[in-house]
């Protein structure tokens, strides 16, 4: 939902049986800046609509953190500008929320850092999270990662600034069908290992400029059906162990290392993406975008 709505009106609160709350501005298409979009600002009493089901999206402020607990109906909720200092209050408001299926977390700058540590009790449920902004130290060892480890279906993170590979704790996702990894890494390499992300059916990795290597192992990502490279210019080969993934059936490599497709053109990986069905190498020419076919 597309709107210019900036805040709600004090009424709001009277609406008893309101169920779905939509009213967020899209501000910049693309993902190259933290705050794309807005959500409003929420009057007081907004905690009171018992019935909420959705609210997408609000903007983060002390006094409706505090209150977010309050809404025990809510299945998907968006919120925008978080700030550290709202973290404790809304982790404990989150641990509430025990029907909660989505969430979206956003920081309110790319400096502004989300501390999840107070997060004890994760919804049961929740199939779908995205957390925008840099993540406090420490984040990827917290039990969060085993405690939605069979409910989780889709991941997102963007603007994560992770120094260490987050694979071995992600891998706890074991029924992750979908990861989405945007300027969240600040490390050289990844690596999945044999075993891991058995159900991962998309793997997208942007925007991570010191990536410069993906290693896969027999066994890893077994079902790994769509594969996306983009925004990675240290990165001049294709995954090693591309041969790994039998049931890849689509194969995106666009803004890689200068040389990427002459190394292609000269190595044993060229040998390795014909059996890909929808393999290319995407590169501008002028004002055109061209789709190479590699296989």
């Amino acid at each position: 939902m597309r709107s210019e709505i900036e805040e709600l009106p004090s009424t709001t609160r009277n609406l008893k049986k309101l169920r779905h709350l939509f009213a967020e501005k899209i501000l910049v298409p693309s993902g190259m800046t933290i705050n794309t979009r807005r959500g409003v600002q929420a009057p007081k009493g907004l905690w009171k609509l018992k019935d909420l089901q959705t609210l997408q999206a609000v903007e983060a402020n002390m006094e409706f953190v505090e209150r977010l607990g309050n809404l025990t109906q809510l299945r998907s909720v968006r919120i925008w500008k978080v700030r550290g200092i709202h973290c404790k209050h809304l982790c404990t408001s989150l641990s509430r929320l025990r029907y909660l299926s989505y969430l979206s977390l956003n920081a309110s700058d790319e400096n502004e850092i989300l501390q999840l540590g107070g997060w004890d009790h994760p919804p049961q449920h929740l199939v779908k999270l995205r957390l925008k902004g840099r993540l406090a130290e420490g984040t990827m060892e917290l039990p969060l990662c085993p405690a939605l480890g069979s409910s989780l279906r889709r991941l997102r993170l963007v603007w994560s600034g992770l120094g260490e590979d987050p694979l071995r704790s992600l891998s706890q996702l074991t029924n992750l069908v979908r990861l989405n990894l945007q300027k969240a890494y600040e490390g050289q390499q990844l690596w999945f290992r044999s075993g891991w992300f058995p159900h991962l059916k998309q793997l997208h990795l942007y925007d991570m400029p010191q990536l410069n290597q993906v290693e896969v192992e027999d066994n890893a990502m077994a079902s790994l059906e769509y594969l996306d490279l983009d925004g990675l210019p240290a990165l001049k080969d294709v995954p090693r162990g591309i041969e790994y993934l039998p049931s890849l059936q689509e194969l995106y490599l666009k803004d890689l290392h200068p040389e990427f497709k002459e190394r292609f053109e000269k190595s044993g990986d060229k040998n390795k993406v014909p059996r890909i069905p929808y393999a290319y190498y995407i590169f501008k020419r002028e004002d055109q975008t061209i789709y190479q076919r590699l296989s």
